[in-house]
This record gives C-alpha cells, sequence and structure tokens, in this order.
C-alpha cells in the first residue's frame, strides 16, 4: 500500500480545474467523438499538468479527483505518493 499526501490548491487553481470540468461537462456528447469534447478534455489534463508542474509534481504520479457534496457542490481533491523515505519515517510514527 502506498501512502500519499494531501495537495491543497489555491482558490484560483480550484476555480480553473472546476471551469475546465464544468466545459468538459457541457461539451459531453454520448458519442464522445466532437471537436469540443476532445478540446475541452485536453485543456483539463493540460491545466492539471500545469498545475502539478507548478508545485514541483510528477504530472503522472498526481491523483486530481472531483465529486459533488450533498447539495450538489463540486469540490478538487489532490493526493501524491509519498517518497520511500517520507514513507518509512511516517509508518514509524504508529
Amino acid at each position: 500500500m502506498t501512502l500519499s499526501r494531501a495537495v491543497i490548491f489555491s482558490d484560483d487553481e480550484k476555480h480553473e480545474l472546476l471551469g475546465l470540468l464544468h466545459f468538459l461537462h457541457e461539451s459531453t456528447t454520448d458519442a464522445h467523438n466532437t471537436q469540443q469534447e476532445l478540446d475541452s478534455h485536453s485543456r483539463l489534463v493540460e491545466c492539471e499538468r500545469r498545475i502539478a508542474g507548478a508545485y514541483g509534481l510528477d504530472p503522472d504520479k498526481l491523483s486530481i479527483s472531483f465529486g459533488r457534496d450533498r447539495a450538489g457542490n463540486w469540490h478538487v481533491n489532490a493526493t501524491y505518493p509519498l517518497t520511500r523515505d517520507e514513507e518509512q519515517r511516517v509508518r514509524g510514527l504508529g
């Protein structure tokens, strides 16, 4: 089991990601074959990679997820795996 750390985004980063997610939802079709949907997906992935780079994180290891609460409000969660040294230190605490 790999342990992960939470990544806390700024309000601007959250707003940008949620805006791109909203745009992706608006452009999604049943066939998933329109250029608009592909472009919106590409913009969302590009934003995620840019934000990962700004934090000095490997974008391929950063896990970003979106969820909604019971009131229907969207939020962004992100985790990143600990290094082996960090994981050993954390496991030693218990």
